[in-house]
């Protein structure tokens, strides 16, 4: 639920799916400062396509795979054994997105969602006052008329020559028109 609405519903499996960003790899680097970042990431990146490096801090690398791709983690996984000395990676570890994290992406889009909503409104509201003040700018002319000095274009489109008065000028009172 969202600003109490139901947003999503179904089981934890097809919320994950559906929501979830993909499985998180976290490997943790060589204490020693041996890890061959670089090369860590060209080959996460080279064999699981749509992958991304999303966190390097301190003794830990982050990545992110998608869902999409499960069928390349096993020679991912094997290839990070094999080599793990040569890539300074002491061990790593995946597991798939959380039930809180799928909560806080839809309530994140949500809130986009309701951003955008609210420019859209803010916007709306700026072309109204807009006509609101074009509005009473052209009732002024048509309650006052057209000034004798004038010479320009009238309300009809026909031309106004000086000492005329325009076509939609006020009705004199107690006339209607």
């Amino acid at each position: 639920m969202s600003k109490g609405a139901v947003v999503c519903s179904g089981s934890s499996l097809y919320l994950k799916k559906k929501f979830g960003v993909g499985y998180h790899m976290v490997l943790v680097k060589d204490h020693e400062g041996d890890c061959n970042e670089a090369a860590v990431t060209s080959k996460v990146l080279a064999m699981v396509p749509g992958s991304r490096l999303v966190g390097n801090a301190g003794a830990e690398l982050a990545y992110v795979l998608p869902n999409e791709s499960t069928a390349q983690f096993s020679e991912l996984f094997t290839s990070l054994e094999k080599e793990q000395k040569e890539l300074g990676i002491l061990s790593y570890g995946v597991s798939v997105t959380k039930l809180e994290e799928v909560f806080l992406k839809v309530g994140e889009d949500e809130g986009v969602v309701a951003n955008k909503q609210m420019q859209k409104y803010e916007q709306q509201k700026k072309e109204h006052a807009a006509l609101r003040n074009s509005a009473s700018a052209l009732t002024n002319v048509l309650e006052d008329g057209v000034p004798q000095s004038t010479q320009g274009i009238g309300i009809t489109g026909e031309t106004i020559n000086e000492g005329e008065e325009a076509s939609a000028s006020r009705p004199a009172s107690g006339e209607r028109k």
